[in-house]
């Protein structure tokens, strides 16, 4: 009977001893984030045109861990955000990261990266509704001293920025030497170097950078 007691014995003593080695490792791994995937989405992308345009990215942690954004580039060039990089998201949050930059009517290439060294991408390119259509009006044009100088002055009835890439008077050469941007619902005036004669009508042909033209015809002092 003892011989029997001690080999039961020796029995439970072995298969509890393989037990713990078995469960030991679990016991180890107790960081539970390690090895669990970040996840992420754009959910929607929006921008403004013209030369302080901005385009809008939408993103979204649609995991369990949190993600940390770290850079986001626009066909792979680096861009500034609003709010800056580096950004943390915690599980089911998001945000809008805004970029400040010249957009056009072609197709972006926009990245974001994560701390982890991984990266989403999406193919972009913007569509503008009518509602941003130009609107600009030419309401004033002053013969300067000395017949070598024109002011126009200009106002932006729309409802987006038009930014100013071209002046021409009677189809001539472009007089402005650096382009410019007026915001919705703002004016602004622009001198140009011209040599105008008493009496003689000028057209004057405003150019943005959309290709939409603004003309005003007016006749210099006698």
């Amino acid at each position: 009977m003892r011989t029997i007691a001690t080999l039961v014995v020796g029995i439970l003593m072995f298969f509890g001893g393989l037990a713990s080695g078995v469960l030991l490792p679990t016991m180890m791994t107790s960081n539970t984030t390690f090895g669990v995937q970040e996840t992420w989405d754009f959910t929607n992308v929006t921008s403004a045109e013209g030369a302080n345009g901005w385009i809008a990215i939408t993103v979204n942690n649609t995991g369990i861990v949190p993600v940390t954004f770290v850079k986001a580039s626009v066909n792979l060039v680096a861009q500034s955000t609003s709010p800056s990089l580096p950004l943390t998201l915690q599980p089911n949050t998001g945000t809008v990261l805004n970029i400040t930059m010249n957009v056009d009517y072609v197709q972006y290439d926009i990245r974001v990266y994560t701390s982890r060294g991984n990266h989403s991408e999406i193919q972009w390119t913007p569509t503008f509704t009518f509602m941003a259509t130009e609107q600009l009006k030419i309401t004033n044009v002053q013969f300067g001293p000395a017949q070598t100088m024109i002011t126009i002055t200009m106002m932006n009835t729309g409802t987006s920025p038009v930014t100013i890439t071209e002046i021409h008077i009677n189809n001539g050469v472009n007089l402005l030497s650096a382009q410019f941007t007026i915001l919705a619902n703002n004016q602004t005036t622009q001198s140009v170097t011209y040599t105008w004669i008493n009496g003689a009508q000028y057209e004057v042909e405003i150019r943005s950078s959309k290709g939409n033209q603004f003309t005003y015809t007016v006749t210099a002092p006698s």
